[in-house]
């Protein structure tokens, strides 16, 4: 047979076996940076856009897009280069410099952010537009690259058509492979070692090494005249042929794509239920259902060279698919015992293995049968006359545009219609129908069978109720009132007697009214001392009772901004009586959006700012606590403009309160910590950042405080007279600087509360770290406070009178007197509580 000049070869330049080897550990690193570029990128954008799931679903919609149409152009131009592996190093070389973007147009975009809310007058489909072709100049360029590497390497490595399907299988186990460590070390140790900007650099010298070595193994050409040759081959021979249509091919890759990266948000969804929702949760389960995808590509690689028909193996793949996922349901409501969070007792190490395990028990099997489905489907290709690197672009880019929109319609069509339960059985619908679907084209003499085993499981899922499922763990005093699904988690009313609470993903605590108390001297306190609050800003929404009691003040403007839809819709229809008319209150503006992302962007300001109650180690609030945020609010202060940070400190070791406080005092001129509440087992605190250096005037106190609507003490959070508000005051942190410099920063690049509060969260549960409130380290911190600047010293209050001064050591005393009562120190309590009571002319019951 004539061959054409590229194609032409001497036994010099042919590769040998030996050479594989390389190429497939190239194949691996090239997995392994595709998913540390996803998950940073991820963030980085997240940071960004918000974290909303809106921003996280454009991120990977555009990720995917490149993806997709790399796969697509690349896999069809593979077989015109006769030295494929010099292309490929080109490919990467691409990805390497295109990469480098990420730090190009997050300069541009944040410099032109405010011009554009400015110039588009805050047109939120204009500014999600802006977002997106940001998006897309970011993450196309390389994703297009990444697209056309797997194409090329099978275009080099596939000898003879009858090994396309082992050879591309054998690409994807480690392609995948390498995805599964990228994802572990990028979700857990790169980014709090190196900081983000240094591991995306470090990624970029990978893909540059990888450049470099596939160009020196370059001039070994893959002749495509091999594909033509008559000579006979055992596994073509052997195998009985296969009556699939390329459209039916095409449907199941896409199909394959859509319900796999579905049940990866479905699982994910699943297990937020249960686990700690760390940052460190998201990367676990990520890790996991790759390494089932990789299991099963090794799966695919050994059916490829079976003798069963091709459209039989299909068939019972899409089956037991359909049976796997469906026992997916059952083996997570058994290891959970219903929503029962995971290893509450253990250690962070145990804990992290533990869930790890879970995760398998509930994901491994189907991951590992719906991953065996698309490299499989290469086997089809092995008759036809299209090339390797041909075969795997167009399965490959028709997978991954389904990819992208099963996890758009897991994200946001299901989760929204059909809630959690129902969006997986309809996955187990497609597979159902899928297999119907083959079995109905097939001409195998057991197409009876087939139909038979197909329609039972349709009608299995169908008929099985899902309302078995919990919708949430509830205890045998509680009552579920409502809840409410959708994109960003599911939110749950619970009633407990008269009390309502709310609660995301089942176990974090969102507020309630048994709490009002806290909530509204959240906005009581930061609205009291300041000098004349006429707008106020709130991060964050939750019940909706702090920003509801900032209506109590003669504010003039309440901007409220909440990340969840389902959190304002619930506090709209449950928590009404307990909200001072914020829902109808024509002073207020409730905004859907991420709040960061709203204070970077707006040209708005505030004399007020409160930052909710954000917990430390729950995922995307570690960007709540980083210098960058706190250099938005500062900008966004009226002159003599607050800015109040509420963290609960039964909840932080002294390591994640120092960060917090060294990142604050990096900022704001003046820091002062102030009291919530004086409990023993509960401990919230203010970090008040202040525009400017202003003292505390108590003239500007009491105006406030007789401007307030009118209601009784107890119901408004207690804090109606100025004596009573000093004791709240713990103390200046302004002159602390080298108390707590030995603590890092926590930025947007190394954000380190993010990756320290969750080990400290579960090593807490064994006794490895203690809260601020155990051992009588809060009180510690107070007396240290207030030793480095004494009240009568402390410029903050340097217009208060000495009896004022003495309610803040009262105060003090006070909070003693409760932890020392807990401790079992009952005498000394007593005294300190005497010596409370004295200060502040309390009569004796």
């Amino acid at each position: 047979m004539a061959k054409r000049r590229n194609d032409i070869s001497t036994s010099d330049d042919k590769p040998t076996h030996t050479h594989h080897i390389p190429v497939l550990i190239l194949c691996f690193l090239s997995g392994y940076g595709a998913l540390v570029y996803e998950i940073l990128w991820l963030k980085a954008l997240g940071q960004l856009f918000g974290n909303t799931t809106h921003a996280a679903a454009t991120t990977l919609a555009v990720f995917f897009l490149g993806l997709g149409v790399g796969n697509a152009v690349w896999g069809e131009r593979a077989n015109r280069f006769r030295r494929p592996l010099r292309v490929y190093a080109a490919l990467e070389l691409g990805i390497a410099i295109s990469a480098l973007l990420y730090f190009i147009l997050l300069d541009v975009y944040y410099s032109f952010y405010s011009t554009l809310l400015i110039l588009t007058g805050g047109y939120l489909p204009a500014i999600l537009a802006a977002k997106f072709l940001l998006a897309v100049g970011m993450l196309f360029p390389p994703a297009f690259f990444m697209g056309g590497t797997a194409p090329l390497l099978a275009q080099y490595l596939v000898r003879e058509r009858a090994t396309l399907g082992r050879t591309g299988a054998l690409l994807y186990t480690l392609n995948t492979g390498g995805a599964v460590t990228g994802a572990l070390l990028a979700g857990f140790f790169l980014p709090p070692l190196l900081g983000i900007s240094n591991t995306v650099l470090s990624t970029i010298g990978i893909n540059l090494a990888i450049a470099l070595a596939a160009y020196r193994m370059g001039p070994f050409p893959a002749p495509p005249a091999v594909y033509e040759s008559k000579a006979p081959n055992r596994f073509l021979h052997r195998r009985p042929a296969a009556d699939f249509n390329g459209s039916l091919v095409y449907i199941l890759a896409f199909s394959s794509g859509f319900t796999t990266l579905g049940m990866e948000v479905l699982w994910t969804r699943m297990f937020s239920q249960v686990l700690q929702n760390s940052v460190y949760t998201f990367s676990t389960i990520l890790a996991t259902f790759l390494f089932a995808l990789a299991i099963g590509a090794m799966v695919a690689r050994r059916l490829c060279i079976s003798n069963a028909r091709t459209d039989v193996i299909v068939f019972a793949l899409l089956l037991v698919s359909a049976l796997a996922i469906g026992g997916s349901v059952l083996a997570f409501h058994h290891v959970t015992n219903g929503l029962e969070a995971l290893a509450r007792d253990s250690g962070w190490v145990l804990y992290t293995a533990k869930v790890f395990a879970y995760a398998a028990v509930v994901m491994l099997i189907p991951g590992a049968v719906m991953g065996a489905l698309l490299p499989f489907l290469l086997r089809t290709f092995e008759e036809s006359n299209c090339s390797p690197g041909s075969a795997i672009g167009r399965l490959t880019a028709v997978n991954t545009m389904g990819s992208i929109l099963g996890s758009l319609a897991a994200g946001f069509l299901l989760m929204k219609i059909l809630g959690l339960w129902s969006s997986v059985r309809a996955i187990v619908l497609v597979y159902g129908l899928l297999a119907l679907i083959v079995a109905v084209s097939s001409n195998a003499r057991f197409r009876l069978y087939q139909l038979a085993f197909a329609v039972t499981v349709i009608l299995a899922a169908l008929l099985v109720d899902s309302a078995y499922l919990p919708a949430a763990k509830l205890d045998e005093r509680e009552r579920l009132v409502e809840v409410f699904e959708g994109p960003g988690g599911i939110v749950t009313v619970v009633a407990r007697g008269k009390n309502l609470t709310m609660k995301i993903n089942n176990h974090y605590q969102a507020g309630g009214t048994d709490s009002f108390g806290y909530e509204r001297r959240q906005a009581h306190l930061p609205l009291l001392i300041h000098q004349d609050p006429k707008s106020v800003f709130f991060l964050g929404m939750g019940t909706g009772i702090t920003a509801g009691a900032s209506l109590r003040h003669p504010v003039e403007r309440v901007t409220v901004c909440e990340l969840l839809p389902e959190v304002v819709t619930a506090a709209r229809k449950h928590f009404t009586p307990w909200l001072n008319g914020l829902f109808e209150s024509e002073r207020v503006s409730v905004v859907i959006d991420d709040g960061r992302s709203l204070l970077l962007g707006t040209t708005n300001t505030y004399d007020v700012i409160v930052s909710d109650l954000f917990v430390a180690w729950k995922a995307g609030t570690g960007s709540l606590y980083t210098k960058e945020i706190y250099e938005a609010a500062k900008r966004r202060l009226n002159k003599r403009g607050i800015f109040a940070q509420w963290i609960p400190l039964h909840n932080l070791t002294e390591r994640e309160f120092g960060i917090i406080v060294r990142t604050m005092l990096e900022v704001f001129p003046q820091l002062t910590l102030w009291r919530n509440d004086f409990g023993a087992n509960i401990s919230l605190a203010g970090l008040v950042g202040y525009e400017s250096p202003v003292p505390l005037n108590m003239h500007d106190v009491r105006r406030n405080l007789e401007r307030m609507t009118s209601l009784p003490a107890m119901e408004d959070g207690g804090v109606f007279f100025p004596e009573t508000l000093l004791t709240f005051y713990a103390g200046n942190l302004t002159n602390m600087k080298d108390t707590f410099v030995k603590y890092p920063l926590s930025t947007d690049d190394r954000p380190v509360i993010e990756y320290i509060a969750p080990k400290s969260e579960r090593n807490k549960a064994v006794g490895r770290v203690s809260w601020m409130i155990d051992d009588k380290r809060l009180i510690d911190l107070f007396h240290r406070v207030l030793s480095t600047t004494p009240p009568g010293r402390d410029f903050y209050l340097e217009t208060l009178e000495e009896t004022e001064l003495a309610a803040i050591r009262a105060g003090l005393n006070r909070h003693t007197a409760e932890i020392l009562r807990n401790a079992g120190e009952v005498e000394e309590a007593m005294e300190k509580f005497a010596e409370y009571m004295r200060i502040m002319q309390v009569p004796r019951d």
